[in-house]
């Protein structure tokens, strides 16, 4: 076989496995909004980490550190960006082929791989980042004794969080709730892109409030 045709279709084959949904900084962006007090919501994440957790910044506390080579320095990361940042590290390949879940069938992608609905809630230490992940990890940081492993493990629990809130928000793109890998970005990722890229604040109010349960 021609080696050009066997290079054509070796890039097809890569290219057919793309599975991610909305692009990064759109992630990053609906992350950054959900950390702001929506409306008469009594919820206030800034609050309740300088309240509730002693956070002296709020979503502003630094809890690591990563080096710049800019700069020659090692720069903090606050805990803000540690949960916009769980939006972006939710795509790292392979975990994006468990995004998928088809609410017909009750399946994953393919029925391969995990629906996305069991892939957030999948137990502590299965996949690092589910829902249980981030429940175990703020255990220890609420039991830690020293400073170092109580940050580590609140930057884990946020990262958690934020990786599962990536999941949420793909479930928005109508391809992931319907088994429908998609090796070319979808017309919904590719108009929110461009969106966000003419106005930054695209999304400033533009969330609803959500809803709390009394249980």
């Amino acid at each position: 076989m021609d080696k050009k045709i066997i290079f054509i279709l070796l890039i097809m084959s890569i290219i057919s496995t793309d599975a991610s949904a909305f692009r990064d900084k759109t992630h990053v962006e609906l992350n950054n909004e959900s950390q702001k007090k929506i409306g008469t919501t009594p919820f206030d994440l800034n609050e309740f980490l300088a309240g509730s957790l002693g956070f002296d910044r709020g979503i502003k506390e630094p809890l690591n550190y990563s080096f710049n080579f800019q700069f020659w320095s090692f720069q903090p990361i606050s805990a803000g960006q540690i949960l916009s940042n769980g939006g972006t590290q939710e795509d790292e390949t392979p975990r994006y082929f468990s995004h998928f879940h088809d609410g017909l069938e009750n399946f994953g992608l393919w029925n391969r791989y995990d629906s996305a609905l069991l892939w957030a809630q999948a137990p502590f230490g299965g996949q690092g980042y589910s829902w249980n992940d981030a429940r175990h990890y703020y255990y220890i940081a609420l039991t830690s004794p020293t400073t170092d492993r109580r940050n580590e493990n609140f930057a884990r629990t946020l990262r958690s969080v934020g990786q599962v809130m990536h999941l949420v928000e793909d479930m928005a793109v109508p391809e992931h709730t319907r088994n429908d890998a998609h090796p070319f970005s979808p017309g919904i990722e590719i108009y929110i892109e461009n969106k966000l890229r003419k106005d930054t604040n695209a999304f400033s109010g533009s969330l609803a409030a959500p809803f709390f349960f009394d249980f």
